[in-house]
């Protein structure tokens, strides 16, 4: 992308209008449709990195013919990330914050979280374990004993058992 510093400020522009035609010219409509689509609903799978997001979506950048710029990038890079690093990672940006700072930013915050997670995971699994065992080592349960009374049958009758008279 032609840069500013040359004193032309048409030039970004130009470039612009000029990928757009090349895109309208020669792309299909529906699958340019598909890609940004894809683009704009991307977000952080299960078991993927904050690094491994950025690069899936530099691709679908790619795919879409780089028609969004780095401030477009960044946003849908953020709003797709998990929920737990998303505020940390929008707390530390800056307007004029790389890209590539804010990735590894949200990788630290990300491998800080799973590694969290797993601390967790793993503490729960050996309380589980030990809740077992304490169950295992219990007495076995014990039958209570009950007596056997029947009821009387009519209405001033006494049931029948020992009498307490004797």
């Amino acid at each position: 992308m032609p840069s500013l510093q040359g004193g032309r400020s048409g030039e970004v522009s130009f470039y612009m209008k000029l990928v757009n035609w090349l895109l309208r010219k020669y792309a299909d409509e529906q699958s340019q449709s598909d890609q940004d689509a894809l683009f704009h609903g991307a977000s952080q799978q299960d078991g993927e990195t904050e690094n491994d997001f950025y690069v899936r979506l530099r691709g679908l950048r790619r795919l879409c013919g780089y028609i969004h710029t780095e401030v477009q990038m960044k946003s849908r890079y953020m709003q797709g990330l998990c929920w737990h690093i998303r505020a940390d990672v929008r707390e530390r940006n800056t307007g004029n914050m790389p890209m590539d700072l804010l990735v590894q930013y949200a990788q630290r915050k990300g491998d800080v979280c799973r590694r969290r997670h797993e601390e967790q995971q793993a503490e729960k699994a050996r309380r589980a374990e030990a809740r077992r065992e304490r169950r295992a080592a219990r007495p076995t349960t014990r039958k209570y004993v009950t007596a056997a009374v029947t009821a009387p049958t009519k209405v001033g009758e006494v049931p029948a058992g020992p009498s307490p008279r004797g």
